[in-house]
């Protein structure tokens, strides 16, 4: 069995498989005689035993073999060096692999250096985005409660911006006010232009006779009838209807002297006792008439919400009032002393 085995070559043994290789017989009748003699002779007096016993026996001399085999592999592995036989890439294999392992550890290294030196905003993002829905959620709260106080506003919110349409209207009238006064004063100008007149004419008269006082005062009645007239349409076209109403109902007509050119018609040249008085304040009267365009004081520069032009104005003729008043008063005095003498 020796012999056979040492003329098995290397290139026949499977160095990867586990199991043992199949058992070779050799005949080796030729050169040992007297072992053959010997096995056949126990073989015979085997055979002459029980089929069963040939089998067991043939069971052990494969288990000796398979022992014997395994210990000469086991020298011949040892007495030689298969890794001349493996291929290079093989032979590299184990350094590559620890090469691997070592790239590997780096790159965990590297990794966890990385998670370390995260910068601070982003470690706060999660907090930052809770923080964020808080508020979201406060905001949505606050616009529900002011959609729910929108109905509870009073009156007076509410009624703000008719309150504000009703001063941008007055503000409107007020800017017309300045071309309203300079209407009122030109038309102040032809009243002093009317009373200039109306003096030169009484002036150069003279005292009528009985007969004829009659006749001429219808005459003048009417020319002063429709003088009146005309210079209402003159008032009209300058201030307008509205202003030459009031002007009529408060009585602010008498600016026109017309009782005055009466007594002026009448009396006209009178040198007794208190005519000088008389046509003193009768020139006073004129002279009242020719100021008045600068009597109002409007100031430009100051707001006009500060003045009131219109009282001014009211003021101004009830003052010229009360002098035509006291010549009235002076007129009928002098009456009643005449009738009593």
């Amino acid at each position: 069995i020796l012999q056979s085995v040492s003329k098995v070559q290397p290139s026949f043994k499977d160095l990867d498989s586990l199991e043992d290789d199949p058992v070779i017989v050799v005949d080796d009748s030729d050169e040992n005689g007297e072992d053959v003699n010997t096995t056949t002779e126990d073989t015979s007096v085997l055979k002459s035993s029980s089929p069963r016993s040939s089998q067991i026996q043939e069971l052990t001399i494969q288990r000796a073999v398979g022992k014997v085999l395994k210990n000469e592999f086991s020298n011949i592995q040892s007495a030689h060096d298969f890794s001349s036989s493996l291929p290079t890439e093989l032979k590299d294999l184990p350094s590559k692999l620890n090469e691997l392992t070592g790239k590997v550890k780096g790159l965990k290294k590297q990794v966890h250096e990385l998670e370390i030196k995260l910068p601070g905003d982003l470690k706060e993002i999660p907090t930052k985005l809770d923080d964020f829905t808080k508020n979201v959620t406060s905001l949505t709260s606050q616009v529900a409660e002011l959609k729910t106080l929108q109905w509870d506003l009073s009156t007076e919110f509410l009624s703000l911006p008719a309150q504000v349409a009703s001063v941008q209207a007055k503000l409107k009238t007020l800017d017309a006010l300045p071309s309203l006064l300079l209407n009122v004063t030109q038309a102040l100008n032809k009243f002093s232009q009317v009373l200039d007149s109306a003096s030169l004419k009484a002036g150069d008269q003279s005292v009528p006779s009985a007969g004829q006082a009659d006749t001429m005062q219808e005459a003048k009645a009417e020319a002063a009838r429709r003088e009146e007239e005309m210079r209402k349409e003159e008032l009209i076209d300058l201030l307008g209807p509205e202003v030459v109403n009031k002007y009529y109902n408060d009585k602010l007509h008498d600016l026109h002297l017309g009782e005055w050119r009466k007594v002026m018609k009448a009396c006209s040249n009178k040198k007794g006792k208190g005519w000088m008085s008389i046509y003193k304040q009768i020139h006073e009267r004129m002279d009242y008439l020719r100021t008045t365009e600068a009597e109002p004081g409007i100031d430009l520069d100051r707001p006009l919400s500060e003045q009131d032009p219109f009282d001014r104005l009211n003021n101004l003729a009830n003052k010229k009032r009360k002098h035509a008043d006291g010549i009235h008063d002076f007129f009928r005095a002098n009456k009643r002393l005449k009738l009593s003498v």
